[in-house]
C-alpha cells in the first residue's frame, strides 16, 4: 500500500465524521463564513471533510460544491459532492467565485502541497479563504502506536503555518486580512521534557495508526491525567506560549 492509499484508508476509517463541531470549531467556522462577500454565488469547499463548513453554505442558498478524497467523510456533506484529491481537481479554470480550503493544507506532504495551492489559484475566479492551525509545534500532538511503536501526529499534520506563511501562499492573489481564532498554549521545551523524561505522549483513543492500521485505545490513567493537567497549568505562565489556535485568511485576485 502506497502513501496515498494509506491516507485514504486512514480518513475513511476516521471515527469522528458526522459529529457536530464543538464550540471552538464552531467559532472558527463562523469566522470563515464571515469572509464570504455578498456578491459571491458559487463556492467550492476543497478538502471539505464531513461538510462542517459546506453544509452551512448550502443551508444559506449558495451554489456550493464539496470536494474531498474520503468517501466516508464526504457522505455527510451537502451540496454537489465530488470525490477528488486537492492537488488534481476536476474543475475548469476560474469556475468558482470563491474557494474555501479549511484545515486542509497542513496535512499535505511536499509535492502535493505545492500542487494543491496551484490548483486553488487556477479554479478560483475572485476569492480564496484559507484556515490552518497557527504556529503549531507538531510534536505536541504526537501519539506512539501501542502496536508497532510508530510515532505520528494525531491529526496527520505535516507542517506548521503562521501569519507569515499565509502571506506567501499565492502568487496571483493579495492577502486582504487574517484573523486569529481562540487560543492555545504550546512550548517546545515543555513538550520535549514531557516526552523524553516522562515518556508520555498525547492520548490516542480511537486513533488509527497510519503505519500499521492499529486502532489505538489509549485510556489515560490517573498519572497521565495529572501530568497533562500540570503541563497545561505550567504553560499559562510561560512567556510566548500563548498564541491564536487558528488563523483564517482572506485573499482577493490581483488586478
Amino acid at each position: 500500500m502506497n502513501e496515498k492509499e494509506r491516507m485514504v484508508e486512514y480518513y475513511n476509517k476516521f471515527p469522528k465524521w458526522g459529529y457536530a463541531p464543538d464550540g471552538a470549531n464552531l467559532e472558527r467556522i463562523t469566522v470563515t463564513q464571515s469572509f464570504i462577500p455578498a456578491e459571491v454565488n458559487s463556492i467550492l469547499d476543497l478538502g471539505c471533510g464531513d461538510g462542517a463548513i459546506t453544509n452551512q453554505f448550502a443551508e444559506k442558498g449558495f451554489n456550493v460544491f464539496s470536494a474531498d478524497f474520503s468517501s466516508a467523510a464526504i457522505q455527510f456533506a451537502k451540496g454537489k459532492r465530488v470525490i477528488s484529491n486537492v492537488n488534481d481537481v476536476p474543475f475548469a479554470n476560474q469556475q468558482f467565485d470563491a474557494v474555501v480550503c479549511a484545515e486542509t493544507i497542513e496535512h499535505l506532504p511536499e509535492g502535493v502541497y505545492e500542487k494543491a495551492l496551484s490548483e486553488i489559484e487556477r479554479i478560483t475566479k475572485q476569492y480564496i479563504i484559507i484556515s490552518t492551525p497557527n504556529q503549531e509545534y507538531l510534536p505536541d500532538s504526537n501519539i506512539r502506536c501501542g502496536k508497532c511503536g510508530n510515532l505520528f501526529h494525531r491529526n496527520l499534520h505535516t507542517r506548521s503555518l503562521d501569519r507569515n506563511t499565509h502571506k506567501t501562499l499565492f502568487q496571483n492573489f493579495e492577502l486582504i486580512k487574517t484573523i486569529g481564532v481562540r487560543a492555545w498554549y504550546q512550548s517546545p521545551f515543555v513538550v520535549n521534557f514531557q516526552q523524553k523524561n516522562l515518556k508520555t505522549y498525547t492520548p490516542g483513543r480511537n486513533i488509527i495508526c497510519p503505519s500499521c492500521g492499529h486502532i489505538n485505545s489509549d485510556k489515560p490513567g490517573v498519572l497521565k491525567y495529572l501530568i497533562f493537567g500540570l503541563k497545561h497549568a505550567i504553560l499559562r505562565f510561560i512567556p510566548g506560549a500563548k498564541r491564536s489556535r487558528w488563523i483564517v485568511s482572506f485573499y482577493k485576485r490581483k488586478n
